[in-house]
């Protein structure tokens, strides 16, 4: 990385689409596994994928 160059920063919503989709993933679409596994309320996640839809 060149000094005079920012560092690619990812918005945290896309950070965290990812780690919702891993753990959803790695438990088979089991969301409330894994929302168990994120230690979050399985509505969480439900209205986070919810909010995705207007993502790209």
């Amino acid at each position: 990385m060149k000094p005079d160059t920012p560092p690619v920063i990812e918005p945290l919503w896309r950070v965290e689409r990812r780690a919702i989709e891993q753990a959803i993933a790695h438990c088979n679409g089991n969301v409330r596994l894994a929302a168990r596994l994120l230690e979050v309320a399985p509505s969480t996640l439900y209205r986070k994928i919810q909010s995705w839809e207007s993502k790209p």
